[in-house]
Formats: C-alpha cells, structure tokens, sequence
C-alpha cells in the first residue's frame, strides 16, 4: 500500500504516458488515489476527488447565484433540481428556458419539444403566463410572418399620415 505523498510514473500503474502521480487523499471523503502531479499543482487543485467534486452542483456550488441565467438569444434560463418532474425538458445541464417551464407548470406536464412557447409581445424575459401561447412550429410560423406584415403596415400607414400631413400644408398655402 502506498504511502501518502507517494510518486510513481503512469506505466507503472498502467496508464498511458510517463506522467508522474502522487498518491494522495480526498480531505472530504478520506477516499485515497492516484493524481496526475501536473493537475495537483495548478491553483484551482482542490484536492477533492471526482464524486466529492460532482457534490458542488447547483446550489452546493460556492459559485451559485441562484440557478438562473440568461443565455446568448437573451432568454432566461433556469437550472432545475435533479429531482424535479420538469427535468426531461432540461439539457444536459439541467437547465430550461423559463418560458417553457412557465408554460409547462401552468400546463402540468412537459412540454414535447415541437411545442414552442411564443411571448406574444416579443419582450424575451417577460413569461408572464398571460403573455405566453403555446404553438406547433406551423402555427408560430404563421404568426411571425403575419406580425412581419403588420409591422410593415403599421410603418406604411405612418408614412402615409406623414406624407397627407404635408400635403395639406402644402394645399393650405
């Protein structure tokens, strides 16, 4: 058995390579193993073995500023608790985009993932649960490209107003 602090090369213990390995000791869980002595060197080495570091998750993570994050499009995303009914809607990090999970709360069941979730007056992060529909991807198409028409109509009517405004002032003189 080796002693703690031990250094032996990775061919030796059947890894691959001429790495160096100290054997060392989880200060959570006692649990002894061999470490890579380049990893045990660098400043974030906690010395924390795999399973004791995979306990960080969620909310025991020192980091956690309450599961909620907004991702790249400007949605807000929520990290759910591994035992939540929610978690099949979730990616790999358990995490969900908060409109869905709005709309599935309200609903009570997962959402399949053809179902998308459309926040009626476009603002990203309000999932109010009235501001939300809930439509297949032909129905949410339909609706894009009308909105797109009537924003284009909207734009044409100002226009217009614009433009009979200065053709009165024009008459008038």
């Amino acid at each position: 058995m080796p002693q703690l602090g031990d250094k032996c090369h990775g061919y030796d213990l059947g890894f691959k390579g001429r790495d160096i390995y100290i054997w060392e000791e989880c200060p959570r869980c006692h649990e002894y193993r061999w470490v890579d002595k380049h990893k045990s060197n660098t400043r974030n080495h906690t010395g924390l073995c795999k399973h004791c570091r995979n306990k960080n998750y969620g909310a025991n993570h020192p980091n956690w500023k309450g599961g909620r994050s907004v991702d790249a499009a400007g949605y807000p995303r929520i990290v759910l608790p591994p035992d939540s009914f929610f978690l099949p809607m979730a990616d790999k990090y358990h995490s969900v985009l908060e409109h869905r999970l709005v709309m599935a709360k309200s609903l009570g069941r997962n959402l399949h993932t053809w179902e998308i979730v459309h926040h009626k007056n476009h603002i990203r992060d309000d999932n109010r649960i009235e501001n939300l529909q809930l439509v297949g991807i032909d129905k949410h198409t339909q609706i894009t490209q009308m909105e797109i028409k009537i924003r284009k109509l909207e734009t044409t009517i100002k226009q217009l107003k614009a433009e009979n405004k200065q053709l009165k002032l024009i008459n008038l003189q």
